[in-house]
């Protein structure tokens, strides 16, 4: 079963890829560099988690989460950004507060990166098989819940503006 969802996890990112590449060429309309590096970054975290979903242990899978979150930490940045530049909006979205989404994304990766020492993003990592193949187990830290809300702040903004 793994394996159809990271073969369907695969197809999708190069969809994704094709997006993200597609996007680079029409340079002439607004918000396109944003939504073709998100677009690009959604695609590295697909495969990283295909390759995840494929892993045998739970030092594999801690790879592959650490692969996925070089992208994945900078979705509420990157929505922003992209939401900001497609819609014209700058008054809220200011230069400070991309700066501080920047920078709390960057937190983010470098707890992720770092969990082991700390757990500040996952208290717990383990391995659970009750859907027929291995997939990550994880009781969230504190951090999480920080990105989660960082995530949900800029899908808002997207919505709104």
């Amino acid at each position: 079963m793994n394996v159809i969802l990271s073969t369907l996890l695969m197809i999708s990112a190069l969809v994704l890829i094709v997006l993200g590449l597609v996007g680079f060429r029409h340079k002439g309309i607004s918000g396109v560099k944003a939504f073709s590096i998100l677009m690009l970054a959604m695609a590295v975290h697909t495969i990283a988690y295909g390759f995840e979903l494929l892993s045998p242990n739970l030092e594999t899978m801690y790879l592959w989460i650490r692969v996925e979150y070089m992208a994945m930490s900078f979705y509420p940045f990157l929505t922003l950004w992209f939401a900001r530049e497609y819609v014209g909006e700058r008054k809220f979205a200011n230069r400070y507060v991309m700066a501080i989404m920047l920078i709390l994304n960057i937190i983010t990766l470098f707890l992720v990166q770092t969990n082991a020492m700390h757990g500040w993003y996952y208290e717990n990592l383990g391995v659970d098989t009750s859907l027929g193949f291995p997939t990550l187990a994880i009781d969230k830290g504190i951090w999480y819940l920080v990105q989660v809300a960082t995530l949900y702040f800029a899908i808002g903004y997207a919505l709104i503006v």
